[in-house]
């Protein structure tokens, strides 16, 4: 079988190894930044929300003994014959009651989406870890493969390509920047 290959550039393929290099970087990057966005926000959920809402119940717990007693003392103080009856009092305590009440409910709400978003970060790093080791992996063998295509050009034409190293192609340039 004879196979032939009519390449008009290897400028061009040249070009494209070192932006597929730096394709590489740039998504082990993303990938970074989107785990540690991630954890971000579960350890928004377990430090900042967590102490907010358990705070908020507490003060709310608060309010309710200071509410009671405000109505006790005004059940005491009133008259028999008064219909008022220390109506505003009553309604601060269950004003308080059901803050307290919602307090707790957002306490559980939290606890909830810290398990959840654990479970999903599981998941979501699992997945991640995979991509990663695929980038990993066969960017630097494209790099690699494309390096080869470019040096057999040359030796078989005779000049040389080479405009700029991939990450990693050179530790010289590394150290000279």
């Amino acid at each position: 079988m004879n196979q032939h290959a009519r390449v008009a550039s290897p400028e061009v393929i040249e070009e494209f190894r070192t932006v597929y290099g730096h394709y590489g970087s740039t998504i082990r990057d993303t990938l970074d930044s989107a785990l540690w966005e991630a954890r971000r926000a579960l350890q928004w959920l377990e430090t900042e929300q967590r102490q907010y809402w358990r705070g908020q119940t507490r003060v709310a717990s608060n309010k309710i003994s200071e509410t009671r007693i405000n109505l006790e003392r005004c059940e005491v103080a009133i008259r028999a014959d008064d219909k008022r009856g220390c109506y505003v009092e009553k309604k601060a305590f269950e004003k308080a009651k059901a803050r307290l009440r919602f307090c707790e409910e957002q306490v559980r709400i939290v606890q909830k989406w810290i398990r959840l978003i654990h479970r999903e970060l599981e998941v979501f790093e699992g997945k991640l870890s995979q991509l990663s080791e695929f980038v990993d992996a066969d960017v630097p063998r494209g790099v690699a493969a494309l390096e080869n295509m470019l040096t057999a050009i040359e030796k078989y034409t005779g000049t040389t390509t080479r405009l700029t190293p991939v990450d990693g192609d050179s530790k010289e340039s590394k150290g000279a920047s």
